[in-house]
């Protein structure tokens, strides 16, 4: 199976090297290896990818969990993320930069975009669409601006980190929910108006 054929969009992105989050995610294959030995408490411990040396889970299964079950130093590699269409990424990542049991690093990461050789190349109008209001509205914050250089081109697209400090009651599906809501948003068709020649 190819990396392209994974099962979740995130799973398959994280085999890929390097790429295009890795230039602003603040936390990009930084997970320790858990010790499940030491632990039996860890709610996330069947959910570990050896490939990615991170939790993948689901977006579906993610109302199972509070931000303060995140262990410490640990980030969870959200998967099955809505379809966004080529040549657009999407990663959606939510961590816990602090020890077990703390709130004070609790943070959700959004990037949604893709690689160009033009610097202006006009693709990104549809990922402004896209998070401008939810931007204008407070659902989401202002994001990281691209274009950005990156590897023999430019990277474009927004990237968004929610600051989740003292909510560790808080159900990791809601506090990701305005990502995912972008992500729809890029992932709808873009209509198309057909001027009748005459």
């Amino acid at each position: 199976m190819t990396a392209q054929q994974g099962a979740g969009a995130v799973g398959a992105m994280s085999m890929r090297a390097p790429r295009l989050s890795a230039i602003v995610s603040p936390t990009a294959n930084h997970n320790p290896m858990p010790d499940f030995g030491s632990s039996m408490s860890d709610p996330f411990g069947p959910y570990w990818d050896s490939e990615t040396r991170g939790y993948v889970v689901p977006v579906g299964e993610l109302g199972r969990f509070k931000l303060g079950d995140i262990p410490g130093h640990s980030t969870i590699h959200v998967s099955d993320l809505p379809p966004v269409p080529e040549p657009y990424e999407a990663e959606l990542t939510v961590t816990n930069g602090g020890e077990d049991g703390t709130d004070e690093y609790l943070s959700v990461f959004c990037f949604v975009g893709f690689e160009s050789e033009d610097p202006h190349d006009p693709r990104a109008a549809r990922l402004r669409r896209a998070y401008r209001p939810l931007v204008d509205a407070r659902i989401l914050p202002e994001p990281m601006h691209f274009p950005m250089q990156f590897r023999r081109g430019y990277a474009h697209g927004p990237a968004f980190t929610i600051e989740c400090r003292g909510r560790r009651e808080q159900v990791i599906g809601e506090a990701v929910q305005p990502a995912v809501l972008l992500l729809r948003k890029v992932a709808d068709p873009v209509a198309r108006v057909l001027v009748p020649r005459v």
